[in-house]
């Protein structure tokens, strides 16, 4: 089976929570992994939420404590999500 098959990756997601008017810096607000991130992505869709494909961002965020203020040397990357999020909308 090929390195990169479905089956073989491993699924994350990280959801991020900026309100500018009360946070000083984005937080992440949850992680999930395998079954649980692909549900997550899911119900995001489900929802208009949407989701921006970074992989490598997505793992330096894992290390991050949910419910913690993201750390600043992520500023730039996240500032990058969001205003993809921003144009969506």
């Amino acid at each position: 089976m090929p390195k990169n098959s479905p089956s073989k990756r491993r699924h994350l997601a990280t959801a991020i929570d900026y309100d500018p008017k009360r946070m000083r810096a984005p937080k992440v607000s949850a992680h999930a992994q395998r079954n649980i991130a692909l549900e997550m992505k899911r119900i995001a869709r489900r929802y208009g939420v949407p989701a921006v494909r970074n992989n490598e961002l997505v793992k330096e965020l894992h290390a991050v404590e949910e419910q913690s203020s993201i750390p600043e040397d992520l500023y730039s990357s996240v500032a990058d999500v969001l205003a993809r999020y921003t144009r969506r909308r």
